[in-house]
């Protein structure tokens, strides 16, 4: 038995249907396996198959085409992955591994981290407010090892990239200087401890709040006084 799960062990099978292949139980399969294999390498399987299955269920080479033709463009990952993969990052991720090398992902990683960079450096605007307003997402570089394995935010990859370092700190984030989420130039980002961030933002609340009143005052002092 211990010989016929190893043959079927390396093909991509899922493990019901090893089970229901070998005619045994899902106890009795458990038990051999852990006996044969380290739990990392039960893990790593699954792993494999998983991915497998999920790029089963795509028309590839229709798939293939269409990322082909986005990856010229100047769009972020994260904009790809929304229009191919409707935003399922995992499957879009295993995709981009199985049809890309690591050079191929890096190259354009760096294209579009500079020429976006170059925008904001600039201090050219953005057209709309959601890139104001919103972090910017990248793929995480192979040396990477905060807990996000699959994207990072580009402030973090600008600030580790320029401090050596591969993750961000246990108890500190990076901090965007001028409250721009989308100006990720190193020099308007500053590392700090996230009881320092809470306190900062919450300060910024208090005095637009208090900045917010003053002018609905002023705005009713004002019509109270006849002027418009």
């Amino acid at each position: 038995m211990q010989n016929k799960i190893k043959e079927l062990w390396k093909i991509n099978l899922s493990e019901p249907k090893i089970c229901e292949q070998l005619h045994i139980g899902e106890k009795r399969f458990l038990d051999i396996i852990n006996e044969l294999y380290s739990r990392e390498e039960i893990k790593m399987r699954r792993t494999r198959v998983r991915r497998q299955s999920q790029l089963a269920t795509i028309d590839t080479s229709k798939m293939l085409m269409q990322i082909k033709e986005l990856w010229k463009s100047d769009l972020t990952l994260a904009e790809i992955c929304k229009l191919t993969f409707k935003g399922k990052n995992e499957r879009f991720t295993n995709f981009i591994k199985e049809h890309f090398s690591k050079e191929e992902i890096q190259q354009r990683r760096s294209r579009i981290h500079s020429q976006n960079n170059a925008r904001v450096w600039k201090g050219t605007k953005f057209d709309n407010q959601y890139q104001q307003t919103k972090y910017v997402y990248m793929l995480a570089p192979i040396w990477w090892t905060g807990v996000s394995k699959d994207y990072i935010m580009a402030h973090q990859l600008v600030y580790c990239s320029a401090n050596n370092l591969t993750e961000i700190p246990q108890g500190y984030c990076i901090h965007h200087i001028d409250f721009n989420k989308s100006n990720n130039h190193l020099s308007n980002l500053q590392l700090l401890t996230k009881a320092d961030h809470a306190k900062l933002h919450m300060n910024l609340r208090h005095k637009k709040s208090a900045e917010t009143i003053e002018t609905i005052a002023l705005g009713e002092s004002n019509v109270n006084n006849g002027v418009e």
